[in-house]
This record gives C-alpha cells, sequence and structure tokens, in this order.
C-alpha cells in the first residue's frame, strides 16, 4: 500500500538549511534525490535501503512511500525528461525501478543481469542525457571492470559498453554535464578512486577514451559541473578536498573541508555550486569564485550534525534545494546557504 508522509516543519532560524519532520523511510538511507517534471507536474524523487522509493509533488512538503516489493538497496536516481517525464532508480543486484506518474513503481529486477559480463551487477550510478536520447546505467562487472548499460527507447531493450578496467568507483559515479539551457549533454563521464584518469564516451554506441583529472584527485568520492562551462568537472575527494579540471579552474580548496564529499548540485539561478558530504557538511561556491583557492565556505545544517549527507538537487522550479541523508533527513534550503 501507499502511505502519504505528514507535512514537512521548516525551521524558523535564517541562519541554517531548515530540516524536514518527515521521515518517509523510517530512518533508513535516503541514497539518492532528483526532481523534474511528469504528467504537467512538478516532483522530487528519493531512493534508498531496502529498496523504498518515496515521491513529492509539493516542494518537500509531504512525502509519499511507494509501493515495491524489491528489497535491494537502491543507490542512484535520475529524471528522464523524454517520453513526457520519467524518474528512473538504479540499486543492487541490477535493479532498476522507474514510474512515470510518481505514484506506481515498475521494477525490473532482469534487464541488467540479462546483459551478461556481471559479478555482482551492483549500479554505480543511472544519468539520463537528452543529448544523447539515452539513460545509462554504471554497472559492476567483474570485480575489475564496470560496464555503461543503456537504453535508447525507454527501457524496451538495453545494451552494454565496456567502461574499462577500473575498479568499482564511488557511489554515483556516473555523470552528465548540463549546460546552460538547462539540457544534459550527449557525453557520460565516470571515474574511480586510487585514479586521477576521467573516462568518458561523446554518445552510446562509441568507445570510451581516458584524460587525466586534476592533480590531487586520485580519491574521488564525488563528481559536479558548472553549468556555465560544461568541461569544468569538479571533483570531491575523500578528506575534503576540492580540485577542478579546466584551464580556466584555479580554485582548488583544501582547507575548508575535512571530510569526504558525495555529491554537487548546481543551481544556474544563484550561479551557485553546492556540495554535501560525511559529517553533515554542506558547502558552497559561487561562479564568480571558482578561481579563488580555497573560496568555498561552509554553511550551518540545521539538522542531525553527525549523519552524513548523500545526495543534493536543485529545482528550478521550485526554486529549492533538497538534501538528503543516511539516517533518513531530508533538509532544504531556497539559496543553499540558508
Amino acid at each position: 500500500l501507499t502511505s502519504t508522509i505528514g507535512e514537512v516543519c521548516l525551521a524558523t532560524s535564517t541562519t541554517a538549511w531548515s530540516p524536514s519532520v518527515s521521515d518517509p523511510f523510517s530512518g533508513g538511507a535516503i541514497n539518492d534525490i532528483c526532481a523534474g517534471t511528469i504528467g504537467g507536474n512538478h516532483w522530487w524523487f528519493i531512493v534508498g535501503g531496502g529498496g523504498k522509493v518515496a515521491t513529492s509533488n509539493d516542494a518537500g512538503l509531504t512525502w509519499t512511500l511507494l509501493t515495491t516489493t524489491n528489497t535491494n538497496n537502491l543507490t542512484s536516481c535520475t529524471y528522464d525528461s523524454a517520453y513526457g517525464g520519467k524518474f528512473w532508480g538504479a540499486g543492487d543486484g541490477g535493479v532498476l525501478v522507474s514510474t512515470v506518474d510518481g505514484i506506481n513503481v515498475v521494477e525490473d529486477t532482469t534487464s541488467i543481469p540479462a546483459i551478461g559480463y556481471v559479478a555482482s551487477n551492483d549500479s554505480w550510478g543511472i544519468e539520463a542525457s537528452e543529448g544523447a536520447g539515452a539513460v545509462g546505467v554504471l554497472f559492476s562487472a567483474t570485480n575489475t571492470n564496470v560496464m555503461l548499460a543503456y537504453t535508447e527507447d525507454n527501457g524496451v531493450t538495453w545494451d552494454f559498453d565496456d567502461a574499462g578496467s577500473v575498479t568499482p568507483p564511488f557511489k554515483k559515479s556516473l555523470a552528465c554535464p548540463w549546460d546552460s539551457n538547462n539540457i544534459r549533454d550527449n557525453k557520460f563521464y565516470t571515474t574511480a578512486p586510487g585514479t586521477t584518469t576521467v573516462s568518458s564516451k561523446t554518445s552510446t554506441g562509441t568507445s570510451w577514451s581516458g584524460s587525466a583529472g586534476p592533480t590531487g584527485s586520485s580519491n574521488k568520492s564525488a563528481m559536479g559541473f558548472f553549468f556555465d562551462e560544461s568541461a569544468m568537472r569538479i571533483y570531491g575527494v575523500g578528506g575534503g578536498g576540492i580540485y577542478g579540471s579546466s584551464s580556466g579552474w584555479t580554485g582548488d580548496d583544501t582547507t575548508t573541508f575535512n571530510k569526504s564529499h558525495n555529491s554537487f548540485a548546481y543551481s544556474p539561478f544563484h550561479n551557485r555550486l553546492v556540495v554535501v558530504g560525511d559529517g553533515a557538511q554542506i558547502g558552497y561556491l559561487d561562479s564568480n569564485n571558482k578561481a579563488v583557492n580555497n573560496a568555498w565556505t561552509l554553511v550551518a545544517n540545521g539538522g542531525s550534525q553527525v549523519a552524513d549527507l548523500n545526495s543534493v538537487a536543485w529545482s528550478g522550479a521550485d526554486g529549492l534545494f533538497i538534501a538528503v541523508g543516511s539516517t533518513g533527513q531530508i533538509l532544504l534550503s531556497s539559496s543553499g546557504i540558508n
């Protein structure tokens, strides 16, 4: 049965992100969040431990826990604007979930395992690319390889590309850069800890190519982009460093944070990149400061001061950042600062 979770109460403080009292996963981990429009309405979509899925269509004020039978952890999610709009989630064992109405969930436990060449089928990220006209899922193929499974027909058929002989990457380590028109281009990026190399492919069905990332980025834990320069990749690393990969980037930061980063989200309205990570940390960098060393700013977390934050997303339709975390916390901010 579906169940509607109670209304979110926002903190009255204007100096910190506002915590929600809503707990759709009953204290369980929320691993990823995304937003998009389906059925003419704007929705938020979260996935987490035990195969749980929930949605909100009122800017995070209420959440509905959707009916699922899968109990494998769901590690990542994405929004696909094609075919009228669709949310996708991916997780352990090659499980896929999706919804086209924000209410009913379709669970697919066979498409990824049927590709073969797999050891665990564990997912390391799912992304939709309007430029490529595809949804891609990065998953473990062997102990030393990962594969990109992709569909170009809304999940009817799936194909795959070998992403190379790399150790299984960090969580949510598949990304597509957005451009200034809020469109994800046709290039998928992936990378792994232990090396600065970044692999990319310009579209499905083409070979992966590698390029060196910035010095210091060998222990990557998150990857993000500035919209205004899609080639400007930003890496968060274990221990708290942030490094950029672009000829226009000089703003490495090795002093602001001391814990691993888990997710980035960019607001083109604010020209601001927000990062969240372990130990409840939240920080931001405005675009006009990206050439300044150690210019990231820590901001106050109005919720738990110790629980890890796993993911953050921005919605222009709602004018809102929402961050989610390991003990079910949901934090809201209209600016990324408070």
